[in-house]
This record gives structure tokens, sequence and C-alpha cells, in this order.
């Protein structure tokens, strides 16, 4: 995966919120870390499964308690008013989108 290598606090005015709970993430220090720079700097949290597998989706969600529809979600992010809830993914949901691709590597259908 990618990595923001850049000092975060030179966009503090551009961002609204940061994901502080990744269910894909097996280790839970970088959410830790992103939890910690939110409540430094006074941002929405959020959560998210970040599933690549289906079984793994809803396992980490974001709620905003009132909101009934996305405009409502939306304006709980930037008033901050969010919870953050689930679980870390079974490390095996790692595995299976990576032997979906390599299943497609050498088998792939003709059209």
């Amino acid at each position: 995966p990618e990595q923001f290598n850049d000092d975060l606090k030179k966009y503090i005015g551009l961002i609204d919120g940061i994901e502080v709970f990744n269910a894909r993430r097996p280790f839970s220090g970088p959410d830790k870390k992103a939890l910690s720079f939110a409540k430094e700097n006074n941002l929405a949290m959020t959560a998210s499964s970040d599933a690549h597998y289906h079984a793994a989706a809803g396992h980490a969600y974001t709620i905003v308690e009132g909101a009934n529809n996305l405009a409502e979600f939306k304006a709980g992010i930037l008033a901050k008013q969010t919870k953050t809830e689930g679980r870390k993914s079974p490390l095996l949901y790692l595995i299976f989108p990576a032997l979906g691709k390599i299943k497609n590597c050498f088998f792939r259908t003709k059209k």
C-alpha cells in the first residue's frame, strides 16, 4: 500500500476528518496514530471495512446518530458528530483478494 510521507499538518485546513479505524489493517498501530492525530487536531473520526473481499464488508463503519440520508450523514461528519464501531477482519480475508488475482492471471476466460 502507498504511504503518505509528507507532513499532514501542512494540509490540516483541507481535512474534515480522518479514518481512525480500518478493519483491513491487521495491526492497530496506524489506527492509534490516526486517532491521536484526529484528537490533537479536532478532526471528525471515521472507520471503514476497506473490504476487498465480500465477507469483510461491514466489519467497521462510521455512525452519525440521527442521520437519515447521505446529506445528513455528511453534515454529521463535518460537525464532528461521528462514532466508529467494528472489528478487525480475519487475516484470512486479506488473502482471498490476492488469490483471486492470481487465479485471474492463470485462468483467464476468453470472451
